[in-house]
Formats: structure tokens, C-alpha cells, sequence
């Protein structure tokens, strides 16, 4: 076999349904159940996975072999234009999740997040690692405080203002290297004494280690430096980010306006942040 063992990020080997294996799979590996693809020789088995979980993308038609692999040679949904280094790395990330998760069964949070020997480093966003932004722009759902998507050109153009500020936060532990796993794009709104949050995001892979927190202050500690007075951001509902409704009132931001599909916020005046404890933080100059 060309598989491995090794090659599978998580294994389901037991009597219980399919769809019922894939969401326990989905919880695990932190994504989203439209994230996943299922290919299976059983009209049964993907009549059943069509009913319970529609997300999922269903590749083959029948239990013909050939079809099957004509299936997977005609489908686009593993094709990408690009192939990052955190593309590559995803796999070892997963394996290494497993890891963290047989250690955070500690009582105590602060102490588990300190075990984990954490280090970010905050760099800006440009020609070495633009590639990999704008993939997370292209896909990222869950912690995305406005889901808004870029083209490069786009995205070049919002670099090119003066005074806005990009930054990309790459995450490493006692496991292994993840890449970079956020994003935080703000950009001049009317003057530069204003700043406004047009992109703020988080890879899931991240989630629940204080990320965010490590790179809203490492932005609003630069604005500070740049002489920022106020910093403006929005909360766009979607079906899939309700996990960061909250995120800017935690951050201590005022709400402004508010409707079903939106919040606004700004943050006056603008004052240094303190950085997560737990973290280590390395700051790099550009992202050269």
C-alpha cells in the first residue's frame, strides 16, 4: 500500500456510523464538516452521509472501480493554485494536535498554555508570505471578523497605503513549526490618526491559545507607535463565525452600531495592549 498508517491525521476503526466517525473527525481536526470529502463503494453508506451531513462533498456515484477512479482524477476539489509551506506542514500539524490534546487534560489552563512553550512571530506582510495571506483570506471562515476576500492585487494596494499597518503571526510549540496561522490588516480611514480593521483572522489549527490576543497587541501597540488615536472595526455575521461575536468586546473596543447582520466598534484612545503571558514573542521588521 502507498498509504501509511502514519499518512491518516485521524483513524476511525470501529462499528458506528460514518457520518457520525466524521463528525467526531471534524471536532478533532478543528474544521468544518464542508471542509471534508467522502468517497465510499456503499450506495448505502453515501445515501446516508448525503442525508445526515450535506456539507460533505460526495465524489463517486458508484461502486464501479474505474468510476470511482475516473471520480477522483475529474474532480477539482483538492486543486490549488498555490502550495505553501503551511500547506506542506499541515499534516505533521495534525499529528501534533493529537499530541496537545493528550496534554490538556491539566486542570489548569494557565499552566497547560505555558507547557506548550509557545512562540509567535509577528512579521509584516509582504512579497515572502503573501502567497500564504492570501490563502487564508481566500478561506478562512470560522475566526474571521468579516470574511471580506481579496485579490492580490487588492490586497497589494492596501500594503501600498501609507500608514496601514499588516501583519502575519507565525506559531510554533514543543510539537513543531504551524506557519503562519493570522492575519491582522488595518488600513487609514480618513487620516492616519485613524485606523480602521479591514481583515482580522485566525486558522483554526490556532484556536484557543490566545493567538489573537498575542496579535491585536502587536497591532495596537504599532498604531500607539505610529501615533494612532483611534482604531474602527466591524463584526460581519456569517453562518459559520459566530465563535468571534464577542471577540472585540473582550478586547475591551466600544460597540458604536449595531444591526442583525453587524457590529461596529472603536477602540479611543489607542494605548498600549499587553502581550499574552504565556507566549514567547519574536518581532521581525518586514515580511522580506
Amino acid at each position: 500500500m502507498l498509504l501509511k498508517w502514519d499518512d491518516f491525521a485521524v483513524r476511525k476503526v470501529n462499528w458506528n456510523h460514518k457520518h457520525e466517525n466524521l463528525h467526531d473527525a471534524a471536532r478533532e481536526l478543528c474544521l468544518g464538516l464542508d471542509s471534508f470529502a467522502f468517497i465510499d463503494d456503499s450506495d448505502y453508506e453515501r445515501e446516508q452521509m448525503r442525508q445526515f451531513v450535506p456539507e460533505v462533498l460526495i465524489l463517486n456515484e458508484g461502486s464501479d472501480p474505474l468510476r470511482t477512479l475516473r471520480a477522483l482524477w475529474e474532480t477539482d476539489a483538492f486543486d490549488s493554485l498555490t502550495v505553501t509551506e503551511e500547506d506542506r506542514l499541515r499534516h505533521c500539524d495534525y499529528a501534533a494536535r493529537a499530541a496537545r490534546d493528550v496534554e490538556a487534560h491539566q486542570d489548569d489552563l494557565g499552566a497547560f498554555l505555558k507547557s506548550l512553550e509557545m512562540e509567535v512571530t509577528i512579521e509584516a506582510i509582504g512579497p515572502s508570505n503573501i502567497d500564504r495571506a492570501l490563502a487564508m483570506i481566500g478561506k478562512t471562515n470560522q475566526f474571521n471578523l468579516t470574511t471580506r476576500r481579496h485579490s492580490r492585487a487588492e490586497l497589494q494596494t492596501m500594503l501600498d497605503v501609507y500608514g496601514s499597518i499588516a501583519l502575519a503571526l507565525r506559531l510554533r510549540d514543543k510539537f513543531g513549526d504551524q506557519g503562519i496561522v493570522a492575519l491582522l490588516l488595518a488600513i487609514p480611514a480618513g487620516d492616519n490618526a485613524t485606523l480602521a480593521i479591514d481583515t482580522f483572522l485566525v486558522s483554526c489549527r490556532a484556536l484557543g491559545r490566545g493567538v489573537e490576543d498575542a496579535l491585536w497587541a502587536a497591532l495596537v501597540n504599532q498604531a500607539n507607535r505610529q501615533n494612532v488615536q483611534k482604531l474602527e472595526a466591524e463584526y460581519l455575521a456569517t453562518a459559520k463565525n459566530g465563535i468571534v461575536a464577542d471577540l472585540y468586546d473582550r478586547l475591551g473596543l466600544q460597540r458604536i452600531k449595531q444591526n442583525s447582520s453587524s457590529t461596529r466598534y472603536q477602540l479611543e484612545p489607542v494605548r498600549d495592549y499587553p502581550f499574552v503571558p504565556w507566549i514567547n514573542l519574536v518581532m521581525k521588521s518586514d515580511g522580506q
